[in-house]
C-alpha cells in the first residue's frame, strides 16, 4: 500500500509530462540559442552596393567592432598596376576604405580567416590569371616598379613566379598588370 501511491504519483507526474519537451530536446534548444547568440557577437554580413561584406570579431561595449578587424571586399572593376588603389577603394567603398596591406591585414587575420575570406569574395584558384592587388607592408611596389598582388594558387604557386610570402592558398607576388583591388573598409 505504500509504494502504490508512490507508483501513482510517478504516473500522473509522467503522463502531465508527456507535452512537456525532453530534457535532451530542451538542452538541445538552450545551446542552439548560445551558438547563435555568440554568433551575432563574432560575425555580422552587411550588405552594401547589393554584396556582403562579411565582419568577423568581437564587439566592445558600444556595440562596435574591435579595432584592427578588417572587412575586405574587392572592387567591382579591374583596374590597371598605376591606378591609385587607395582612391579606387574610396570611390567605390567610401571615405574610410583603403588598399587591404598582406602583412598588417591579412597574415595578421591568419590562415582561416583568409581562406574564409577568399571562399566569401568567391576567388577560385587560378594560375597566371587574376591579380588581387595590395599593399605590403605599406608599400605599393616592390623593386622596379612591380607592383604587389595575391593569386589563390591552391596552395602550389606556379614555377614562373617570384615568392614573396604565402598564406594558405594565396600567393604574394609583384608584377605589372590590371587586376581588382582588395579593400579594407
Amino acid at each position: 500500500p505504500v509504494g502504490l501511491p508512490v507508483a501513482t504519483s510517478i504516473s500522473e507526474d509522467k503522463e502531465d509530462n508527456d507535452d512537456r519537451p525532453s530534457r535532451k530536446y530542451q538542452y538541445g534548444c538552450i545551446a542552439l540559442l548560445l551558438c547563435l547568440v555568440v554568433l551575432s557577437l563574432t560575425a555580422s554580413v552587411i550588405y552594401r552596393n547589393n554584396r556582403p561584406f562579411i565582419r568577423c570579431g568581437f564587439k566592445n561595449r558600444s556595440g562596435e567592432y574591435d579595432q584592427g578587424m578588417a572587412m575586405f571586399q574587392l572592387t567591382q572593376d579591374e583596374v590597371p598596376e598605376t591606378a591609385d588603389f587607395d582612391e579606387a577603394c574610396k570611390s567605390e567603398f567610401g571615405p574610410d576604405a583603403r588598399v587591404a596591406d598582406w602583412t598588417y591585414d591579412l597574415k595578421a587575420q591568419g590562415k582561416e580567416s583568409v581562406e574564409l575570406m577568399i571562399n566569401d569574395l568567391g576567388i577560385i584558384p587560378t594560375f597566371n590569371e587574376k591579380y588581387y592587388f595590395v599593399s605590403n607592408e605599406g608599400s605599393k611596389y616592390y623593386e622596379g616598379g612591380r607592383v604587389y598582388f595575391f593569386e589563390n594558387h591552391g596552395g602550389s604557386p606556379p614555377s614562373n613566379w617570384l615568392v614573396h610570402d604565402q598564406l594558405g592558398d594565396i600567393t604574394l607576388g609583384s608584377w605589372f598588370g590590371t587586376g581588382q583591388v582588395l579593400c579594407a573598409v
